[in-house]
């Protein structure tokens, strides 16, 4: 999830109809060496600027080729990543304190 230039890794915030709602940009590299099978964000936090008003739902990372690479759900408890309102209006910021992400395999 890196790259160089204009071509660094996104998170992305999607409606259920995957309109785009808000992307902050990731650093490069974007997630610390795993320890195990968790990695950490790095850079934060991290801030993104609403441009489309909606209710978020999901979300994803995509790499410097705008390529998804890591996907799930947004929500306010229970959710792969939990914000403090999933009601997006224009302007509002959007910031992440921290990610653990966790693979599977």
């Amino acid at each position: 999830l890196g790259g160089g230039g204009a071509g660094l890794g996104k998170l992305k915030f999607l409606s259920a109809a995957d309109t785009v709602l808000c992307t902050i940009t990731l650093p490069n590299p974007a997630f610390s060496a795993a320890s195990g099978a968790a990695a950490l964000l790095l850079g934060v936090p991290l801030t993104g600027t609403v441009t489309v008003a909606g209710t978020t739902t999901k979300f994803q990372f995509t790499d410097s080729a705008d390529v998804v690479v890591i996907a799930g759900s947004v929500g306010t408890s229970g959710a792969d990543i939990n914000l403090s309102s999933v009601a997006l209006q224009v302007n509002d910021v959007v910031q992440i304190d921290s990610i653990q992400y966790t693979s599977a395999v």
